[in-house]
């Protein structure tokens, strides 16, 4: 597979995962809610009114400018730092034992843990991975190589996404 795939696939990857995030914080107005005041929680240190609306734009953004190759190095850039905020602030919340709730794409009764950071450690991997390669020269993509990227981006989206179930059948199984 060529890196002129690989970058699609990481352009897919952080362009589903980041759209689905917005989306479920804007889907409705409870949904925001619930989002606006998770984010006070997870970050009391900003103010909640200022920082929801930033986090939506930014990840409104991230998806628009990581869709488009002109865009891409940005929009990874948008992500990375959306990402690395994300991961502090939750660590912040686990080190001090605060119960905030995961509101990452929409309500959930989840509270952020390390398997939030991992999580956004392996969007972080993807995001910086798509950020290196943008600065690769680009070739032209065979079919089977469009489908294979395409295909594992789906894959890693999807276990990205059902994180908190899959932690859940863990921790049933223990």
């Amino acid at each position: 597979m060529t890196s002129s795939a690989v970058l699609i696939g990481c352009q897919v990857f952080i362009g589903v995962v980041f759209l689905t995030s917005f989306a479920g914080k804007v889907r409705t107005p409870a949904r925001y809610a619930d989002f606006r005041t998770a984010a006070g929680e997870l970050a009391p240190w900003l103010p909640a009114k200022a920082a929801a609306p930033a986090v939506v734009a930014a990840e409104a953004a991230a998806v628009v400018l990581v869709g488009l190759p002109a865009t891409a190095p940005a929009g990874f850039a948008v992500a990375i730092a959306l990402l690395l905020a994300f991961t502090a602030a939750i660590l912040v919340a686990v080190r001090r034992r605060r119960r905030v709730l995961c509101q990452c794409f929409g309500t959930s009764s989840v509270p952020v843990g390390p398997v939030h950071v991992l999580r956004n450690l392996i969007l972080l991997a993807g995001a910086g991975a798509g950020a290196v390669l943008t600065a690769v020269p680009r070739v032209p993509v065979e079919p089977a190589g469009l489908v294979t990227a395409v295909l594992c981006a789906a894959v890693l989206t999807w276990v990205t996404l059902r994180t908190d179930d899959i932690a859940e059948l863990f921790r049933s199984i223990t």
